[in-house]
């Protein structure tokens, strides 16, 4: 980067059409509030937690996207997501113990965010 001006990332050689563009969808979550399986499927929603508009002190999990797939997308996804969990453990990103203690827990979004052993504080 030279200056004030922004160069264009590095795709490794590969073209732009292969990668999300600037105006692909995103959603923030700050975990999973429910689940619901049904014949085939499971539907559950992601939710955020979001501080009083008012600034009057508080802060509420509010569900901000219903997921719906096939069952054997949601297993995938889980396996997917267990092997995530093992490679950050091993990069020292989270510790087996916070890990752990998460699944002890059963954290859900019943549990306060600020509790979590995942809470991130400034």
């Amino acid at each position: 980067m030279s200056g004030d001006i922004a160069e264009k990332p590095e795709h490794a050689g590969r073209p732009d059409s292969e990668f999300p563009t600037a105006n692909f969808p995103t959603v923030f979550a700050d975990g999973v509030l429910s689940l619901a399986p049904g014949p085939g499927i499971v539907k559950y929603y992601l939710y955020r937690v979001d501080p009083n508009m008012f600034g009057r002190g508080g802060m509420a999990a509010n569900p901000s996207l219903q997921v719906v797939m096939p069952l054997s997308g949601f297993v995938e996804m889980a396996v997917f997501f267990e092997k995530q969990i093992s490679d950050l453990i091993s990069q020292g990103q989270i510790s087996r113990e916070a890990v752990d203690q998460l699944r002890e827990e059963g954290l859900g979004a019943s549990t306060a965010a600020a509790d979590s052993p995942m809470a991130v504080t400034p």
